[in-house]
């Protein structure tokens, strides 16, 4: 099942394959250390929202020019807000985020320094 994307935001693009990143970027994880790092954080945004069930959202996650990982969460599949059943984690560019400005809990924002192993945001989107 497919979740939707939303609007994109600001344009920072990531660096592929063997190329060196260009200064002030972060490249992008091996995929074992995405798995790893993802486990991680959402274990650390289910501990800080214990009223969401992480595995129901189809979680967008990005490496930005800081280090953090920057991540959005949304309940919204096959265009309805509800339960997506089998969401997965998907890795893209920070340019491709989803973005939304209300939501509920139905989009959950979040940050995480991996240099310090640490939670640094997790919220649930304003009402409309």
């Amino acid at each position: 099942m497919r979740c939707a994307v939303l609007l994109p935001i600001a344009v920072l693009a990531a660096c592929a394959g063997s190329e060196p990143a260009p200064e002030g970027e972060t490249p992008p994880a091996a995929p074992d250390d995405q798995t790893a790092l993802v486990a991680e954080i959402e274990k650390a945004v289910g501990t800080m929202l214990p009223e969401i069930t992480v595995s129901q959202y189809a979680r967008h996650y990005a490496r930005g020019a800081d280090g953090h990982v920057h991540a959005v969460y949304l309940r919204q599949c096959d265009g309805n807000w509800a339960t997506c059943a089998g969401a997965e984690a998907i890795w893209t560019t920070p340019d491709a985020l989803p973005i939304t400005l209300d939501g509920g809990c139905g989009v959950v924002t979040v940050e995480y320094d991996p240099a310090a192993s640490a939670l640094v945001t997790a919220t649930c989107n304003g009402e409309a």
